[in-house]
């Protein structure tokens, strides 16, 4: 260092002069003649011998602070920065990444305290990863809610979902490979009981785990679409609760009918009664609703501004009707659903509201549109609420302003069947936010009469809800009547959520593909790098055949592993999400659809052993002296 630093030393009087003088800079070369060099040459080296001189101040600031580093404090220190900041901007996925960060801290700081006290450096070593990778484990399969009392409400959002299945399949391989040992003394145990293939299995568990970061990659890359694949199985589940209880969604009728606002029914039943296809005596209630678009803005609110939101007239008939049931509810106005209901019929000033106009508990508002959102109620509230007053008004403030009473919220389910609705929210059309009153609040709004457009059915006979929704249609052909079975429309749901969950699976198989070819791949590599090692097993009398089934049980010990942990992970994951949907939709059930994960881990075993196949058979085929003499 010396020696290239003397020469800058040497040649400052002349860079002095050179800039002072703007004169032409000449070194004296090695011969004695004068060599003419730029002034930026010079610069350059300078900045060359400053850049050697920070790279030793920082290796010596690194070896005053590496004793701190072996403890884990750097970790420590910058994933709790990193979680803090998280708390402070209502972040999920930077407080749980600031967490993880500093629960490898805490890993490493166990692994100092192993060394301290005279552990064997290899087993303080697997105290320490064991530790941070079971940690981080455990912290992200905890319930989402689980440190909502240290944290306060976060605000989720679907990089969550990512995020879990990385950080939860990287942790459980790296306990895995981690105790590598262990995994290989419970394969002995388990397959020991056949000796005639003791030798070979020793040597199939032996070669994966030996090269751990390579086996780790694939099991990883297997557990990632294993565990995809679990949570799509399961979370397809969820959409049977509207089978099971058909009348959270349908408020207990059976056909749902709308017809063209300027086409009117001056008398549903009277024409019903005059016509020739139904008959009054079919049906046991027939109730009727209108709907207009509006605004609306919450009395004492932080919000002043006016918000989209659909506005619903109910008529007597389906106030003394409906079984539609609410989440939360002022116990002022009633304690039961029908008590809400009877409360409406008897004051024209009261209103509900849809399960969309409150927020879900990390504040996020599930609709894609601007809409009317109530303050200071959330989906996770006490059931228990206080009644707010909504002024409501017609799009850009045209008509009169009306205030109603909201003395409740509906069931997230209801109303999940009308047309653009969000199926999860119970919004109206476009997903938003709606209001419901006695039907004198369209006319008020609109300062005009505004026909029933929406008629609800119950039948005497639920059987014949197809044949009757026909001929409603053509007894009211002449007011453009579109008739749907809520049974048929509850199906279509379902098999719209089941086609694309089917279709996402399908896609996400093309990488469990991926993930297969690349186990064929490591098998023909192997048959390559172990050429020698396969010779000397031929010699010391293994047969071709064991060769061939120790290869096919490496490849099956690296897809048996990452197929049990995507399905313990993802189903981990899946009964988190399901109990965080069961707290707005209540009646929600964890069910593990087997057949399902079954036919996922056929295949997924049976593609390996296929790819596998071949690399094994020419391993198989391998005669020991030409296998000895290959370099």
């Amino acid at each position: 260092f010396w020696w290239m630093a003397k020469p800058v030393l040497r040649l400052t009087p002349l860079v002095q002069a050179h800039v002072a003088g703007g004169g032409t800079l000449v070194v004296g070369g090695s011969n004695g003649v004068s060599e003419p060099r730029g002034f930026w040459w010079l610069l350059a080296y300078v900045l060359f011998i400053l850049v050697i001189w920070i790279k030793r101040v920082l290796v010596a600031a690194w070896q005053l602070i590496a004793p701190w580093n072996r403890t884990g404090g750097p970790a420590l220190a910058v994933g709790l920065a990193i979680a803090l900041l998280g708390v402070s901007d209502s972040s999920t996925a930077i407080w749980s990444i600031g967490v993880s960060i500093f629960l490898i801290g805490i890993g490493q700081f166990a692994g100092f305290l192993s060394r301290k006290v005279r552990v064997p450096p290899g087993i303080a070593g697997r105290i320490s990863s064991s530790a941070s990778s079971g940690l981080v484990l455990i912290f992200w399969s905890l319930p989402f809610d689980a440190l909502e009392g240290l944290t306060g409400e976060l605000d989720n959002s679907f990089e969550m979902f990512i995020l879990s299945g990385v950080f939860m399949v990287g942790s459980a391989v790296w306990l895995v490979m981690t105790n590598a040992d262990i995994v290989s003394r419970v394969f002995e145990r388990g397959f020991g009981r056949f000796g005639s293939l003791k030798p070979v299995i020793r040597t199939s568990i032996a070669y994966p785990l030996a090269a751990k970061f390579r086996t780790g990659l694939t099991i990883a890359m297997f557990s990632l679409v294993i565990f995809t694949l679990i949570v799509l199985a399961i979370l397809n589940n969820i959409g049977s609760v509207f089978a099971d209880e058909p009348d959270r969604v349908t408020g207990g009728y059976d056909i749902r009918a709308t017809i063209s606002r300027d086409l009117p029914i001056g008398d549903v039943r009277a024409e019903i009664g005059n016509s020739e296809e139904l008959s009054l005596a079919d049906f046991k209630v027939i109730a009727g609703t209108g709907e207009i678009s509006g605004e609306a803005r919450q009395i004492g609110a932080r919000e002043i501004g006016y918000e989209a939101i659909q506005i619903r007239g109910l008529d007597m008939v389906y106030l003394e009707t409906s079984l539609v049931e609410f989440t939360h509810r002022d116990p002022a106005y009633g304690t039961t659903d029908r008590e809400i209901w009877a409360a409406l019929a008897k004051d024209g000033a009261l209103a509900v509201m849809s399960g969309q106009a409150i927020l879900a508990p990390d504040g996020f508002n599930r609709s894609q549109v601007e809409q009317f959102m109530v303050e200071g109620i959330t989906s996770r509230s006490p059931e228990e609420i206080e009644a707010i007053v909504v002024q409501v008004r017609a799009p850009g403030g045209r008509g009169n302003v009306v205030e109603r009473t909201v003395i409740a919220y509906m069931d997230n389910l209801a109303n999940s069947l009308d047309a653009s609705a969000d199926v999860f929210g119970g919004g109206g059309r476009n997903g938003i936010s709606m209001i419901f009153s006695a039907l004198g609040i369209l006319d008020e709004v609109a300062g005009r009469s505004v026909p029933l457009t929406i008629y609800q059915f119950r039948l005497a006979d639920p059987a014949r809800e197809e044949e009757i929704t026909g001929r409603l249609e053509t007894v009211f052909l002449d007011h453009s009547m579109k008739a749907d079975s809520a049974q048929a429309l509850i199906d279509q749901n379902q098999e719209q959520g089941d086609a694309f969950n089917l279709l996402f699976q399908g896609f996400m198989s093309l990488g469990l593909l991926v993930g297969v070819a690349s186990l064929g791949v490591i098998s023909f590599r192997a048959v390559v790098e172990r050429r020698q090692s396969i010779g000397m097993m031929r010699a010391i009398g293994y047969k071709g055949w064991m060769i061939q089934i120790g290869f096919m049980l490496e490849a099956s010990i690296i897809a048996l592993l990452g197929i049990a942990i995507g399905i313990g992970l993802g189903s981990v994951i899946s009964y988190n999400i399901v109990q965080e949907i069961g707290k707005e939709i209540e009646g929600l059930k964890f069910n593990v659809p087997w057949i399902n994960v079954i036919a996922i881990v056929a295949i997924a075993w049976t593609f390996a052993m296929i790819t596998t196949y071949w690399p094994a058979r020419q391993a198989s085929r391998i005669y020991p002296a030409e296998a000895l003499r290959y370099e």
